[in-house]
């Protein structure tokens, strides 16, 4: 899906520092292969409760490979527009869902959005 997430993926495409390396930023659903990839950033917006499903079926699918690679998600939510203790930990929820979904993946970083950037 295009929306705040891509928006989000093409910010931190282009603001993460590189040694050289080329960024590509694609949609899920054009990644068949991971395997010229050190390192993957992966977000997904939060709907009823969970990641997309495209992203969903995509970790699981991907796990032994996403195990042996430098992995971070993000997650984008309106549940935290509140602003709140409460609304941090729902989002928290969401995050550890998807952590639990592929225990062989060793997550770096999972952050946590609302909203979008402006490019």
């Amino acid at each position: 899906k295009f929306g705040s997430t891509a928006e989000i993926a093409e910010f931190i495409g282009k603001h993460i520092p590189t040694s050289n390396q080329i960024i590509d930023i694609k949609p899920i659903d054009e990644v068949q292969n991971l395997s010229p990839y050190n390192n993957v950033i992966m977000g997904s917006a939060i709907q009823y409760n969970k990641w997309l499903p495209a992203a969903r079926d995509f970790i699981i699918k991907h796990e032994n490979e996403l195990s042996i690679k430098n992995v971070s998600f993000f997650l984008v939510c309106l549940t935290l527009a509140r602003d709140n203790e409460k609304s941090s930990k729902e989002a928290d929820t969401y995050a550890k869902e998807i952590e639990s979904l592929v225990p062989k993946v060793k997550v770096q970083k999972f952050r946590k959005i609302c909203g979008s950037f402006r490019l």
